[in-house]
C-alpha cells in the first residue's frame, strides 16, 4: 500500500482533475501550497503520465494509513451548519468519517451544504452519500425522510452508524428519486444517467469542476430537467436543476 501524490501546477489543477477522474473517484485528498496542487490517493502503485504532470511521489504506508488523515480534520461551518468529527469537542453536527476520505471540507460538499439550507423541506435522497455528511445535515435541517445510496459497503456502514437510512446500490443503474435529490458525484457518473423521474424533483448536482458544469444540464436536460441556478467555489461548481 502506498501514498501516491500527483503534483501539478495550480493553474492546471482543473485539467489534471479531469484527466485523473477515474483514479480520484474512489476518494482523494487535495493539498495546495499556492503554486502547486497535489492530488493524493492511497492504494496500489500505478503509472501516472499526462502533459500537465509536475511530479509523482510514492510513499509506503504503515498500518493505520486508512485513518492517518484524521489528524488534519477540523470543524467545517457553512451557514448555520457546522460539521465536526467525534474526537473534536465543540458545537456542531457530529459525523464519523471512518475510513472514507474527507468530511465536509471539499468545495463541492460546502456548495451542497449551502444550497440545502435554501431549499424547501421535503423527502430527500442522497446519491453517493459516503459516510453521510449531507444526509446528516439534511436531517438536521428538517428534510424527512432522508435515504442515502452508496456503492461502497464500508461507507454505507459508516452512514448507518451516523444515523442515516443508507443502502448499498448503484444509483446510475437504478436511480432512487425523491422530491429533493442531492448528487455530489463525479462528472463521469452524472453524464451516465439515462432514466428520469416520474414525479417533480429538485436535483442538486455537484462534484463538478467549474468548466464541467454544463455536464449536469447535458445529462439531465433530456430527462426533463431545466437549470435553475449555478454556483462556484474555489474552481468547483454545483448546479441546481428542477423538472420542467
Amino acid at each position: 500500500m502506498i501514498r501516491l501524490g500527483i503534483r501539478v501546477r495550480a493553474v492546471d489543477a482543473e485539467v489534471a482533475y479531469a484527466r485523473l477522474e477515474p483514479i480520484l473517484a474512489a476518494g482523494f485528498e487535495q493539498v495546495e501550497d499556492g503554486e502547486h496542487v497535489e492530488f493524493v490517493v492511497y492504494g496500489e502503485d500505478r503509472q501516472i503520465k499526462f502533459p500537465e504532470l509536475v511530479s509523482v511521489s510514492r510513499q509506503p504506508i504503515a498500518d493505520g494509513w486508512q485513518t492517518a488523515w484524521h489528524e488534519h480534520l477540523a470543524p467545517v461551518t457553512v451557514g448555520a451548519i457546522t460539521i465536526r468529527p467525534p474526537w473534536l469537542p465543540g458545537p456542531g453536527l457530529v459525523v464519523d468519517p471512518g475510513e472514507t476520505f474527507g468530511l465536509a471540507s471539499h468545495p463541492t460538499t460546502k456548495l451542497c451544504l449551502e444550497l440545502l439550507q435554501e431549499l424547501p423541506l421535503t423527502p430527500l435522497a442522497d446519491w453517493g452519500c459516503g459516510c453521510g455528511v449531507l444526509s446528516v445535515a439534511a436531517k438536521h435541517l428538517g428534510f424527512e425522510p432522508v435515504v442515502g445510496i452508496e456503492l461502497d459497503p464500508g461507507a454505507v456502514a459508516m452512514a448507518v452508524k451516523n444515523g442515516i437510512d443508507a443502502h448499498v446500490g448503484d444509483i446510475v443503474a437504478e436511480p432512487l428519486w425523491a422530491r429533493t435529490v442531492v448528487a455530489n458525484l463525479t462528472a463521469g457518473l452524472i453524464a451516465s444517467f439515462t432514466e428520469g423521474p416520474s414525479e417533480p424533483v429538485t436535483l442538486l448536482t455537484s462534484g463538478l469542476i467549474a468548466h464541467q458544469a454544463d455536464v449536469a444540464l447535458s445529462a439531465f436536460g433530456p430527462l426533463g430537467f431545466v437549470e435553475r441556478e449555478r454556483r462556484e467555489r474555489d474552481g468547483w461548481a454545483a448546479v441546481l436543476l428542477e423538472t420542467a
